[in-house]
């Protein structure tokens, strides 16, 4: 048997419908496919956003403990000297 201009291939209603759906099912892949790969491209770029974001602000909270442990050591300061006034005012 050889496939020659003349051949003819006949095919039933049933094969018609089965042949569309799966050529369906077959750009609904590729398409969802596509998807996932430029969702996967995107991912390393997220990635890189989230470490920055997380050094800036590993940098402000360092900078805000720093500027805790100043104001402790003021108010720290202020309530020794409010305690040395008050000593001295009990013992006038």
């Amino acid at each position: 048997m050889s496939i020659t201009e003349k051949t003819r291939i006949s095919l039933t209603t049933k094969d018609m419908i089965s042949l569309c759906m799966v050529f369906a099912f077959v750009v609904g892949v590729y398409f969802s496919l596509k998807a996932q790969i430029d969702e996967a491209k995107e991912l390393p770029i997220m990635d890189e956003q989230l470490k920055r974001a997380i050094v800036k602000t590993s940098t402000e909270l360092e900078y805000i403990k720093a500027e805790i442990r100043e104001i402790k050591s003021k108010l720290n300061t202020m309530e020794q000297r409010l305690y040395e006034i008050k000593s001295n005012e009990k013992e006038d």
